[in-house]
This record gives C-alpha cells, sequence and structure tokens, in this order.
C-alpha cells in the first residue's frame, strides 16, 4: 500500500519554536519525501530553519494589523470574512501535488479553515487531537464569544473526521465521548515520540549519587502555580542533601518562589532541539527530572487528558521522574505502570521516596530502568508513525474515492 499525498495543516509555521513544533517535525522528518505539503496560517518567521522540511507555504493574512493579531477581529476575519479566499488559496497552490488527505495537526484557527478545505476539496480528513479543546477557554485563554465560536467548529471537525490521533488513551476516550462522530472513524494513540533514545549513552546514575549535592532537570513550560512550586521546595528544603535545579524554559515565564538555603536553580541558554537538552542531563549527573501538572480543580481535565512531552523527554534520557501531579493524571499512570519515579502526595511518603532517590542507588537504578521502558514501550518514534500512516493509507482507500466522486 503506498503512502498517500497529505495536505498538513497548522496554525503555527514548520520552523516555530516550541515542544509542539519540534514533535510535529520530528513525525514529518521519517514520512516519505515529498509526500506532505505544508500549508500554515501564521506569518513567516524568522526562526531560521532546519533540514527535511516538506514543501511549505504560509497563508497568513498579511493586511492584519498587527496589534489585532490572535483578536477577535483577527478570529472573525480568518474564520469567517476570508476563509474563503484562504481556502481558494490554498486550494490552488496544491492543485498540482493533487493531495489525498487532509491532515489537521493543530488547534486554533486551522480548525476553521480545516473544515472550509475538507468542504471545497472533498477529501478524507484526519485530525490530530494535542489536548482537550475546552482546556483553552477554560483556562481563560480566550473571550467567551471566541469561545462558542471554536467549540461549534470543533464539532464540526471531528463529527466529520474520517480518523484522529491523540496524546493519551483516556484523550482518546474523552474525545469519542464528547465529540461523537462517524461510525466509521478510527482513533489511534499517539504521544509524544522519539527515535533519540539509542543515541543518548551514558550511564544512568553515572556520579550523581556521589557527593552531597543532587541535580534535578526539568524542561519547558511551567504547568503549575508558583504555590504548588513553593511546595516543592519547601520539602527539598527539608532534606540533608543540596540541590541543584538545572531549568531549561523561559526565566521570565518561570514559578516564582522563595529558595531553601539547601536549593540553588540554575537556568540554562536556549537550545534548539532536545537531544541537547536530553545529552545535557545524562552527560552532567542528573540524577532525576521534575514534572508538575496543575493541582487545582479547575485544572483536572487537562491532567486527566494530556501527557506533557516533557515526559518523553525525560524517559528518553532514562531518568527516573518526580512526578508532582493529580493521582488519575496520565502522567502518573504511565510512570506507575512502568516503575519509572515517584508521585508527590503526603509530605513524610514524599520525604521517604525522594531520600531513596537520592541515596539508594540499587533503588534509583530500578526507577530508571523504569523509564527505559516507558521511553522504548509508549515513545517509540518508528513504531507510532508506523501505526499512523497505516491509519492514513486506510482513510484514503477506504472513504478517499468516495468522497472525490460525491456531487457538490
Amino acid at each position: 500500500m503506498s503512502f498517500p499525498r497529505i495536505l498538513l495543516l497548522t496554525w503555527w509555521r514548520p520552523t516555530i519554536k516550541y515542544a509542539g513544533g519540534e514533535i510535529l517535525r520530528r513525525v514529518v522528518g521519517v514520512l516519505p519525501s515529498g509526500s506532505i505539503r505544508w500549508a500554515f496560517l501564521s506569518p513567516d518567521g524568522d526562526d531560521g530553519g532546519f533540514a527535511g522540511l516538506p514543501e511549505n507555504r504560509s497563508f497568513a493574512l498579511k493586511e492584519v494589523h498587527w496589534r489585532l493579531e490572535k483578536s477577535i477581529f483577527h478570529y472573525a476575519k480568518t474564520n469567517y470574512f476570508c476563509a474563503g479566499k484562504i481556502v481558494d488559496r490554498i486550494a490552488e497552490w496544491v492543485k498540482p501535488f493533487t493531495p489525498e488527505l487532509i491532515w489537521i495537526a493543530s488547534d486554533m484557527d486551522a480548525i476553521g479553515i480545516g473544515l472550509h478545505l475538507k468542504r471545497r476539496l472533498r477529501l478524507p480528513l484526519h485530525v490530530t487531537v494535542y489536548d482537550a479543546y475546552e482546556y483553552s477557554w477554560m483556562s481563560g485563554l480566550h473571550t467567551r464569544l471566541f469561545s462558542s465560536s471554536y467549540m461549534h467548529r470543533v464539532h464540526d471537525v471531528l463529527e466529520g473526521a474520517d480518523s484522529f490521533d491523540a496524546v493519551s488513551q483516556e484523550l482518546v476516550e474523552y474525545i469519542n465521548v464528547y465529540y461523537p462522530g462517524k461510525l466509521s472513524r478510527r482513533s489511534l494513540v499517539f504521544p509524544p515520540s522519539t527515535s533519540l533514545r539509542q543515541d543518548v549513552g551514558g550511564d544512568s546514575i553515572g556520579s550523581c549519587l556521589i557527593g552531597k549535592t543532587r541535580r534535578i532537570g526539568f524542561c519547558g513550560s511551567s504547568r503549575i502555580s508558583d504555590h504548588q512550586w513553593q511546595a516543592f521546595l519547601d520539602l527539598l528544603g527539608k532534606m540533608d542533601f543540596s540541590f541543584e535545579l538545572v531549568v531549561y524554559t523561559d526565566q521570565k515565564s518561570f514559578n516564582r518562589g522563595v529558595y531553601p538555603g539547601n536549593v540553588k536553580i540554575r537556568f540554562m541558554s536556549y537550545v534548539s532541539t532536545e537531544t541537547e537538552i536530553i545529552k545535557w542531563f545524562v552527560v552532567n549527573g542528573v540524577c532525576a527530572c521534575y514534572l508538575g501538572l496543575w493541582k487545582e480543580k479547575e485544572r483536572t481535565l487537562f491532567v486527566r487528558t494530556s501527557l506533557s512531552s516533557k515526559l518523553t523527554t525525560y524517559a528518553t534520557a532514562g531518568l527516573p521522574v518526580i512526578v508532582d501531579a493529580p493521582e488519575d493524571s496520565v502522567a502518573w499512570r504511565l510512570v506507575r505502570t512502568y516503575d519509572a519515579g515517584i508521585l508527590l502526595n503526603d509530605i513524610d511518603n514524599s520525604k521517604r521516596e525522594l531520600n531513596l532517590l537520592f541515596s539508594d542507588s540499587k533503588w534509583r537504578q530500578s526507577k530508571a530502568d523504569g523509564s527505559r521502558r516507558l521511553c522504548d514501550d509508549e515513545f517509540d518514534l518508528i513504531r507510532n508513525v508506523g501505526k499512523l500512516t497505516d491509519l492514513f493509507s486506510k482513510d484514503v482507500v477506504t472513504v478517499g474515492k468516495t468522497e472525490e466522486t460525491r456531487a457538490p
């Protein structure tokens, strides 16, 4: 079965420097060369380039003043007033390519434009779901007017989708319950994945348990409150070790806290790839990594259905994971299944397990081994992409010809 020609749509540009961008580039990078055209709705950026990207083009509304970008006016103009023009431009661009499937691997404006594209091109549609769509408006990131219109479009897209993938089984089940679609709609669990495990090298223990200082790694955006971060710092302050927190993130947006005398934080310079972070953690004796997720009730939907890409990074490095999250989180379910780390719950138990993690080499090694198993069994890029491409091919074979012959 040959690989289908795919029109990929995102709202962000292919070279964007954030975790989601790198994850999708990683997936696209192992797909057949020349099989994808990548349309995006953001303006071209000056953030550099990456080798191996498919042919791509921006279809942003150039005439929107920069002060109005991401505003209600911008949303309405993109999704209503100018949607037809945008879709016509995309359709004209990909006409020589003759795509066989539309793949929406994004949210925001890509949802609305993707819906128009499916109706215009009459092709099978696959959707990648990163988080529950309600998360953005539950978090107060958008106005109520925006949210209502946006959620209607999400329902229409998922109702008409021929298949979708999501980062966890919990999110797949959530989508199937709250966004029921056609009976033939297929689904796939596709967590953030990596092919770096065998390239990392190094010893998971190394020198990290020698001496009095213990290094704890962290990368990505913070998904906890200042209060939760302070509770973690206070817990470290009660222990007999010195700690160095090695943090790859934007310092300006990171949590504020009062650091105990035995805890120091070291902010690292920006790096362009996850590989650099992983290798630094391994080579420089990081003992474990910290994964914090919100414990507030209003954030439960996210932690119960979404999977932070940090977990993939930490598992790729083969490091134990300190999970500071609700017990029913996807992250803890996976870490517990593979015995890949510990959960911070009550203070006494958390302190006991942290002491073991930072003093007992055999106990820590068992968690590191679990982290490796977690990566190998859940986050293998080639295996997961293989399942995704099978899904694409089935959509084209079973749906494509019917859609192409359907009357306008």
